[in-house]
């Protein structure tokens, strides 16, 4: 325990001292992450040439007498933190950033860029199973490739990445994160790396090293910055050697509620009451990576809420989230697990609620409908354009209509769109006549089946919208790495499936006449939902327009 005569430091200067990179080089030159975070302590040489210690009540006093010892000086000040506190402190010295392998200010490459440095940085790295808590921080390596893998990975959960892309060419290697949909290049290592950074992934993964003429993907559990990180891994063989692909989960974040999503406030009520009905089908159809599945899980979180008595089980490919109380199941197609075949065991579990993580084939949509149809409620997620087109390619499945009207209750179509940096974001007017022409470039495609009064009716709304808002531009600064954007939103088209819409359905009617009687309805299209979020300063125009390109 420490003394009571020991000089402590209050002075708010020597607060910010200790997050001052610049003195970080000795403590990591001297000291392990490991050493420090067992005994309670971080030492600091400042510039007046004194010693610095940040300890906790713990801290013993045989300790810190070894510290000034080996950093020969008896100067010292005192700062007594939390523990915690102390422990993020050291966590952050020992992190280490994109700066690291991109070379130091006087323009000298470290050894991420040639292999023949000797600085000592620490490494970030554990491959653990069932999410051990073990820091990645902890773990010390002077092999240039684990300290290059463990880099980019700590760098892409800080910048909340969810790919990492590897991509080797004849004369270099090219590292990019995919940010908010985006992506963006990052560093460009030596190429004569490539190959012992596949090696070190494949590793990490539990593939075969050896085999680099075929495709491989795999998995990888860790601990990065106190979250536990799910990484899938794709391996691909290219001319120029293999191509990775790390698709990052973030096992720690909570899972939204509805109100969270993006879903406008005045169509809260009816989600509601489709979630409260105790059969029917609820589908959530758009591209690859436009947030589906964390549609479905925030839906889930909310039938809990409001059933705690329900039994849920979920089939997915892969669980990207696990949620408390509910059963989940992996999707395993090698041992022939497939979405068709958990669904069919499932029936068997006296499920309330089922979510299936995609409907893919014609089995498990038609398993899916018919579960709906027999005392479930069935969430599951669809590729299509439209909330419209949903119908069809049910039907193009082998579905027949009247199925399919009777089963499904409601359609979500969604984007991401990517939301507008706080920090840097510059407002601007749009006069009248700007308005007339944005209205009619971003309404192209409003003239749904040759019907002028919709287009009409949609030219009215979207000019409404635009004389009312309050706009801005994406510029750029370092919160948002110089992109204009930080973060995501979505935006939501929901077709309630009413009486005259399963009319239609079971008349074969075309998607484009099912999306006319839905606008007449009162459904608001992908385009007049991204509009909102642009009239409400929340996203950029180029944003509105590329998002509802197909709308």
């Amino acid at each position: 325990m420490i003394n009571a005569n020991k000089k402590i430091a209050s002075n708010e200067n020597i607060v910010e001292e200790l997050y001052n990179p610049l003195n970080y080089q000795i403590i990591r030159k001297n000291f392990s992450s490991i050493y420090l975070k067992k005994n309670l302590i971080a030492p600091f040489m400042l510039q007046d040439g004194n010693c610095l210690l940040a300890i906790t009540k713990k801290t013993k006093n045989d300790v810190i007498s070894d510290i000034l010892i080996k950093l020969d000086t008896q100067d010292k000040k005192i700062i007594i933190l939390p523990s915690e506190e102390l422990i993020n402190l050291i966590n952050s010295i020992y992190d280490t950033s994109m700066e690291s392998i991109k070379g130091s200010n006087n323009g000298q490459s470290d050894e991420f860029l040639s292999d023949n440095s000797s600085t000592d940085k620490s490494d970030e790295f554990e491959n653990l199973k069932n999410f051990e808590h073990i820091d990645l921080i902890d773990e010390n390596s002077d092999a240039p490739a684990i300290k290059f893998i463990n880099t980019i990975i700590l760098e892409a959960v800080k910048e909340n990445a969810s790919d990492i892309h590897i991509e080797p060419f004849q004369d270099y290697l090219l590292v990019k994160f995919r940010i908010d949909g985006s992506l963006i290049e990052k560093i460009r290592p030596q190429v004569n790396l490539k190959n012992s950074i596949v090696s070190r992934i494949k590793v990490m993964a539990g593939l075969d090293i050896a085999e680099k003429r075929l495709p491989q993907d795999g998995r990888i559990q860790l601990v990065a910055r106190n979250r536990n990180i799910d990484i899938r891994v794709s391996i691909v063989p290219t001319i120029f050697g293999e191509r990775v692909v790390l698709r990052l989960l973030d096992k720690s974040l909570d899972i939204y509620d509805i109100s969270e999503v993006g879903i406008d406030e005045k169509f809260i009520p009816l989600v509601k009451n489709a979630l409260a009905k105790s059969t029917g089908m609820i589908i959530s159809t758009g591209p690859t990576g436009s947030g589906k599945t964390t549609t479905l899980y925030s839906f889930i979180n909310e039938v809990i809420k409001l059933f705690s008595d329900k039994n849920v089980l979920t089939v997915e490919d892969p669980v990207e989230y696990q949620i408390k109380g509910i059963s989940q199941i992996n999707v395993n197609n090698k041992i022939g697990l497939t979405f068709a075949k958990g669904l069919r065991h499932i029936l068997r579990q006296d499920p309330d609620i089922i979510m299936i993580g995609e409907i893919r084939d014609s089995e498990t949509a038609e398993i899916a409908i018919q579960s709906a149809m027999t005392g479930h409620l069935v969430f599951s997620t669809l590729h299509t354009n439209d909330s419209a087109s949903t119908f069809a390619r049910l039907t193009d499945m082998g579905i027949e209509p009247f199925l399919i009207a009777s089963s499904i209750t409601i359609v979500f179509a969604q984007r991401l769109m990517r939301k507008l940096c706080p920090f840097c974001k510059k407002s601007y007017v749009l006069n009248d006549e700007n308005i007339k022409l944005l209205a009619e470039k971003i309404d192209i495609n409003t003239n749904i089946n040759n019907n002028l009064n919709i287009a009409d009716n949609n030219l009215t709304i979207i000019k409404g919208i635009l004389k009312s808002g309050n706009f801005y531009i994406q510029t750029g600064c370092k919160e948002c790495g110089f992109t204009g954007y930080k973060g995501r939103t979505a935006i939501y088209e929901i077709l309630e499936v009413n009486d005259e819409i399963r009319s239609l359905v079971m008349s074969r009617a075309s998607s484009q006449e099912i999306k006319s009687k839905a606008i007449e309805n009162g459904m608001s299209t992908l385009r007049i939902e991204a509009i909102k979020k642009f009239a409400a300063g929340t996203t950029s125009l180029a944003e509105v327009i590329r998002v509802s390109e197909e709308d």
